[in-house]
This record gives C-alpha cells, sequence and structure tokens, in this order.
C-alpha cells in the first residue's frame, strides 16, 4: 500500500498543479495557505509517495441545533468542519479519498476525547452524499447556507450515547 500522508500547507499550491474537476473547490484551494497562515482553518496537502494528489481543509465551526435534544440543555457546540477533500481529476477513484476521510474522521473522534468537540460535520455535495453515509455520515437539520448551494449537510456524533444515555436516566 502506498504511503499517504497529510502536511500543512506552508506555501500557495502552484497554479494547474492539481484539479478536482469542481471549480468552487478549486477556488477554495487558491485560497487556502492563507486561510492556514490567518488560523480560519488548517489545509493539508494529500501526497501518496511524495507526490502531491490533493488538498483538503478542517477548522472549528459553531453548531447551534435547537431540533434535537442532547441530553442537556444547552444546545450549542463546536464542531469539526472537513471545508473540502479535493482529490486531483488523475487519481481519482482510486481509493485516496476514502483514506483521507477515514484519517481526518480518526483524528477528530481522538481529539474529541479530550478537547470539548461533540460533532464532524461536512456540507457534502449532492453526488457525495451516499459516499458520506457509507463512512458513518448522517443527515441533519441546519438553515440553507447560501455560500454552498446543492449542498447536504452531513455529522458524525462523537459522545457515547450509551453513557450519556446511563446518566440522564440517573438522574430521573
Amino acid at each position: 500500500m502506498s504511503e499517504l500522508r497529510l502536511t500543512v500547507m506552508t506555501e500557495d499550491i502552484p497554479p494547474n498543479s492539481i484539479s478536482c474537476g469542481i471549480r468552487s473547490i478549486d477556488d477554495r484551494i487558491k485560497d487556502a495557505y492563507s486561510k492556514t497562515l490567518c488560523k480560519q482553518g488548517l489545509a493539508y496537502n494529500i501526497l501518496v509517495d511524495g507526490h502531491l494528489v490533493g488538498n483538503c481543509m478542517i477548522r472549528l465551526v459553531w453548531l447551534c441545533d435547537e431540533n434535537e435534544e442532547y441530553y442537556v440543555t444547552d444546545q450549542e457546540y463546536i464542531a469539526f468542519e472537513i471545508s473540502y477533500i479535493a482529490i486531483d481529476t488523475r487519481v481519482q477513484q482510486m481509493g485516496i479519498g476514502k483514506r483521507v476521510l477515514t484519517r481526518l474522521m480518526s483524528d477528530a473522534e481522538k481529539l474529541s476525547r479530550n478537547l470539548p468537540i461533540r460533532f464532524l460535520v461536512i456540507d457534502a455535495l449532492d453526488d457525495k452524499q451516499q459516499w458520506y453515509l457509507d463512512a458513518g455520515f448522517e443527515e441533519y437539520p441546519k438553515r440553507e447556507d447560501l455560500r454552498y448551494l446543492g449542498t447536504i449537510p452531513m455529522r458524525i456524533d462523537f459522545i457515547d450515547k450509551a453513557v450519556a444515555e446511563r446518566y440522564v436516566n440517573s438522574q430521573v
């Protein structure tokens, strides 16, 4: 199996060196290094066997879900957001995106054990909805985001539901 590495960006990606085939995401990659510098997010170059094959970004976002009960009275949460995963068109359909997603999910879950971060979220493109469902995400209610029309809000919840249920039941 080839070596997959995610490295925090240290400079802009050269123009036209990678394209995921979706213009809006390719445009976001152009701003990825500046967002990393300003700590609006962390952009990672995706390297396979030392070759740049893609880019992804993760950031922290604030969620307010007034429609759900999460065992507490306050429904405001900090979440990890995968802003995008972009794999160059020349190496798509080779499982690289799946490996990157699995890595981001694992890293987020580990961090959530020590930081007050409950969810991993993404605004999935319509044609990627099933891909995220298969990975363990679920849809959740969210106001329409006019910046990302045609996306579906999806999330993974890191809470240990069995422990939370036991706690709720002990309070009754």
